[in-house]
């Protein structure tokens, strides 16, 4: 009788699966609770923990898993050793805190707290390397609930991960669906020890009011239909060059405040961001309106020993009336008459 090559053999070891569990719950960090967990030989080594659950309370995590397979390396096996291979999570649910351990909690206990994007990075890096280690780590089809003062701050659907290390880099390839953010994806080579990295973020598919509403000022809504697209490709000690690509495309936006409505028409826009240790380069290559019609061009740049130099081209010059809806608008919010000013002084005539 010849086995089917696809048919996965089960073996019942006590002693093996409490070694494979331990370790995997040292890897963690956490408390592991499981409702069944199976070991399988063939065709190669692997742990089945099923209906898992994970709580990490100093990294503010909490995942629940339908699967967690844990692949194991073949030939530590022949000397009694219990090496892991691969960590592969099927359809996880993970809760995260975005409150820093030991940070004192603001004022306002129910806005999302300040946090320096590179620490949220190494944290997230330390994290996986934590948990991972030498071996890869993959999820599938997860989703993601991001907290803060036990209230939902954004959620990502179809949360797909591959996580790879190794003593001197790491890649991350992560695609998801921001209730923000619409849907992105990330790509990341990291060096451990510097956190120098090298990547790309894409974001499409925005969903504009919502994207929008993380930008305005209090009291203030934006409704719009239409699509952004951002590339941001970046080579960095700890992120110190950056470029970004920005295009978007909106028929019609309109921003609500305080009872008052100011309404934009067919928007488009591309723009290009440069970031280096001597320079910051801005490119604006078009900023379209079809109503009230306006067409500006132009550039920005700041050396690292200099200030800003600004050169701005618009059609039709006099952007007077957009200016007077605006400031109509904003009301007593001062920032949108400086911005004005700026472009004001800007303009090349």
């Amino acid at each position: 009788c010849i086995r089917d090559r696809a048919t996965p053999v089960y073996v019942e070891s006590q002693m093996f699966k409490e070694r494979a569990v331990a370790l995997v719950a040292d890897r963690v960090g956490g408390r592991l609770d499981y409702a069944d967990l199976r070991l399988r030989l063939f065709p190669f080594p692997v742990l089945d923990i099923r209906d898992l659950s994970v709580n990490l309370p100093d990294e503010g995590v909490a995942a629940q898993s339908e699967t967690l397979s844990v692949a194991i390396r073949t030939l530590p096996l022949f000397r009694g050793k219990v090496q892991l291979r691969e960590f592969l999570l099927e359809k996880p649910q993970l809760d995260v805190s975005l409150a820093p351990t030991g940070e004192t909690p603001p004022a306002d206990e129910t806005a999302p707290p300040p946090v320096d994007p590179t620490d949220r990075a190494a944290q997230i890096i330390g994290v996986l390397k934590q948990i991972a280690g030498d071996a890869s780590l993959k999820v599938r089809n997860g989703s993601v609930a991001l907290t803060h003062a036990d209230k939902v701050v954004d959620t990502f659907q179809e949360f797909n991960l591959t996580y790879n290390a190794s003593p001197a880099v790491m890649t991350v390839d992560l695609t998801a669906a921001s209730g923000i953010f619409g849907w992105f994806r990330v790509d990341l080579l990291i060096e451990p020890e510097s956190l120098d990295m090298d990547g790309r973020i894409d974001l499409r598919e925005a969903p504009l009011s919502k994207l929008m509403a993380q930008f305005l000022p209090p009291g203030s809504v934006a409704v719009a239909e239409g699509e952004v697209r951002l590339r941001i490709r970046f080579s960095a000690q700890q992120l110190s060059s950056v470029s970004a690509d920005l295009n978007a495309a909106i028929p019609e936006l309109q921003l609500l405040r305080n009872g008052r409505t100011l309404v934009l028409e067919g928007l488009d826009l591309s723009a290009e961001v440069q970031i280096t240790p001597k320079t910051v380069k801005v490119d604006l290559g078009a900023l379209n309106l079809a109503q009230p019609a306006l067409s500006i061009s132009g550039a920005a740049r700041r050396p690292a020993d200099a200030d800003w130099t600004v050169e701005l081209a618009a059609r039709p010059i006099d952007i007077t009336p957009l200016r007077d809806q605006a400031l109509v608008w904003a009301g007593d919010l001062a920032v949108v008459e400086t911005l004005f000013d700026i472009l004001l002084d800007c303009l090349l005539y």
